[in-house]
């Protein structure tokens, strides 16, 4: 397995969300120049009623298909911490990232108060349901770093605090309701994604419940596998599973050394 393939999910939400912004943008400024659109004055769901409504609905339904992989493996990974907030953040991301790509579903004129009962619901969903589970994220990221058990991704103090500064703009939203404030959180919600899967993608999981290591440790953990998998050896494990795991984290840091 390469390094590539472990961290394909952190890739895939971080190309995913450039994509995603460049293609919201590109609607945004095509919308501006054609019909007057105005981040400033309309909404994101405004844009579905412009020429350019196919751009709009290709960038919401991949904001939330490419997150749904992404938050199955950060939800492998903040374990530990608190199970039960681990779990409920989970399940909210989840059907948050569902209802995301829902948003992005091209209205039938046909049955026009019909849908628009449904995009008011599932956008509701999509901006609540994204502050709250970065909140429960931000906080089991907080909770990290004093819990002894917890063997995952060092995510810095600053990302709580970011993410309790979004759920404090979905505050905002909720109690003004202001276009730009809407575009604002949107906008941050997609960074918050891009950042959180850098920091995973950063600590290389060994496929060892509770290691991980950076690139500095390479040298230190090279050792320490190989002692691991002398001793399996003697003890007539070679092809127990836990010994290919070795096995596999010794080739990739070899590999690592052989290109540099």
């Amino acid at each position: 397995m390469t390094e590539a393939d472990r961290n394909l999910e952190c890739i895939f939400a971080m190309v995913g969300a450039v994509f995603v912004v460049t293609i919201i943008m590109t609607a945004v400024i095509l919308s501006y120049f054609d019909m007057g659109y105005n981040p400033i004055e309309y909404y994101i769901s405004d844009l579905g009623h412009y020429r350019y409504k196919t751009l709009f609905s290709i960038g919401m339904v991949a904001t939330g298909c490419i997150l749904i992989p992404f938050f199955m493996k950060l939800e492998k990974e903040l374990v530990n911490i608190k199970d039960s907030l681990r779990k409920t953040a989970t399940v909210v991301s989840l059907f948050t990232s569902i209802c995301t790509s829902m948003v992005g579903i091209i209205p039938d004129l046909e049955y026009y108060e019909m849908f628009a009962l449904f995009h008011i619901f599932v956008a509701i969903i999509a901006f609540v349901g994204s502050g709250i589970y970065i909140l429960l994220y931000s906080i089991l990221m907080y909770k990290g770093h004093s819990s002894p058990m917890y063997k995952g991704p060092q995510f810095k103090r600053h990302m709580s605090y970011y993410g309790f500064f979004i759920f404090g703009v979905l505050i905002l939203v909720l109690i003004f309701f202001i276009p730009i404030i809407e575009w604002t959180l949107y906008i941050n919600i997609l960074i918050w994604d891009v950042i959180t899967a850098y920091y995973l993608k950063k600590y290389k999981f060994s496929g060892i419940g509770g290691i991980y290591y950076k690139e500095e440790q390479y040298p230190e953990m090279l050792e320490k596998f190989e002692e691991s998998l002398t001793i399996l050896k003697q003890l007539n494990l070679e092809d127990d599973p836990m010994a290919e795991v070795l096995k596999e984290n010794i080739k990739f840091i070899k590999s690592s050394q052989d290109k540099k």
